[in-house]
């Protein structure tokens, strides 16, 4: 039997082959040490692997507490390029959506600043980003908290498209309505072939 985690072989003529999962490669990590930042940047991504994987856990400071979009943009693309479907759910409601032509792409909601501890968390996958047979494809799981009140989480499963074939070596992580609060982190992983 196998554990999660867990690295098998499988013997051929020419040795061992690895196979099973390989670690992420923590590539870059931002750390929001004040509010105010417009966003997180992470520049010269290397062309060495299979995909890119974003975890971000951050904070809006937008007036009145409200929730603030929170998208991406690759290779400083700030056209109407980016096409979205997602689900939002609460306790409350479900609300499915798409869009298209954005000059960004969703893929969570940064908590206000009604409560210092309430924020967004994401979880981001962008596989075969060096491809350019084709557009680029992005799938996120997201969250964030607002209040205690019902209504007060939300959930948030998206998926999008970059209308380019160019290889990513930018990904602009921005809040659209306002900027990020102190205490924000950010981290890019690379995936291995």
């Amino acid at each position: 039997s196998t554990n999660v985690g867990d690295v098998f072989y499988v013997s051929d003529t020419s040795g061992r082959t690895r196979y099973g999962p390989a670690a992420m490669v923590k590539l870059g990590e931002v750390i929001s040490t004040a509010a105010g930042a417009g966003g997180f940047s992470f520049t010269n991504i290397p062309a060495t692997y299979r995909g890119l994987h974003i975890d971000a856990r951050i904070r809006s400071n937008s007036s009145g507490g409200g929730a603030s979009i929170v998208g991406l943009q690759f290779n400083g693309d700030t056209g109407a390029n980016y096409d979205r479907i997602g689900t939002l759910s609460n306790g409350v409601s479900v609300s499915i959506g798409e869009s298209f032509g954005s000059t960004l792409l969703q893929v969570t909601l940064a908590g206000g600043s009604t409560n210092s501890s309430h924020i967004g968390v994401a979880s981001v996958d962008i596989p075969h980003y060096l491809s350019t047979a084709s557009e680029k494809g992005v799938t996120a799981v997201a969250g964030y908290k607002m209040s205690l009140a019902a209504g007060g989480l939300t959930q948030i499963q998206s998926a999008g498209f970059w209308r380019s074939t160019a290889a990513i070596t930018r990904v602009d992580l921005i809040d659209s309505g306002a900027n990020m609060s102190s205490g924000g982190i950010v981290t890019l992983y690379g995936v291995p072939q």
